[in-house]
């Protein structure tokens, strides 16, 4: 998938730089950012009346979304041939050029979201911390890092406290042949997980 806030900011970088005396509001540019700020709040209502109903969002996506997606490549495709070389716009309008295919893709599965942000947040924690502790001693620790990273963002991802889910799965895990039976019962999204490992939900 491609991310549509990367494009949105580059965007922005745009409209920073213009000359002085530049109307902003009157250039293709700011026509551009603003169908993308439409996708972002046609994404925001769907979110809210459909939840997780990745079908009904994908419908939805099809009949509102994609006529602006349309009209923002439509005013691309007219401004990428008479852009300045190595100027913020051509850098804008090759990414947008070169990442279509990415970038029209959520239209298609209502599973997939219009940026990457969530999945940037998620990585936040691993980053800060890996200035912690200043980089992984080899390949092995890296993946071990890995795992870990991605079992607490799971758990946190599915309102678990990351702690106590991380106990419990040990525990289970602890004497047991691993199955893909036990594997689907202690996933994070599994049903069958006791209410006390929800940040939410009383036992």
């Amino acid at each position: 998938m491609g991310c549509f806030a990367h494009l949105r900011r580059k965007l922005v970088e745009v409209m920073d730089v213009a000359p002085k005396g530049t109307v902003i509001k009157e250039t293709q540019t700011y026509k551009m950012y603003q169908l993308i700020n439409k996708l972002f709040y046609l994404e925001k209502i769907y979110d809210k009346k459909y939840k997780k109903d990745y079908d009904r969002i994908t419908r939805e996506r099809k009949t509102k979304s994609l006529p602006v997606l349309e009209e923002f490549y439509e005013i691309v495709k007219t401004v990428a041939p008479h852009t300045p070389k190595k100027s913020h716009l051509d850098t804008a309008m090759t990414y947008a050029i070169n990442n279509e295919k990415y970038l029209r893709y959520y239209i298609e599965d209502g599973r997939v979201e219009i940026s990457n942000n969530s999945a940037e947040r998620c990585c936040k924690s691993f980053v800060i911390g890996r200035k912690n502790f200043l980089f992984s001693n080899s390949i092995n620790g890296v993946k071990a890092s890995g795992a870990a990273y991605s079992i607490i963002e799971s758990a946190k991802m599915n309102g678990l406290k990351p702690y106590k889910y991380i106990e419990y799965i040990l525990t289970r895990m602890t004497g047991n042949k691993l199955t893909t039976d036990l594997l689907e019962k202690i996933m994070p999204w599994s049903e069958e997980l006791p209410k006390n490992l929800y940040k939410n939900k009383k036992a």
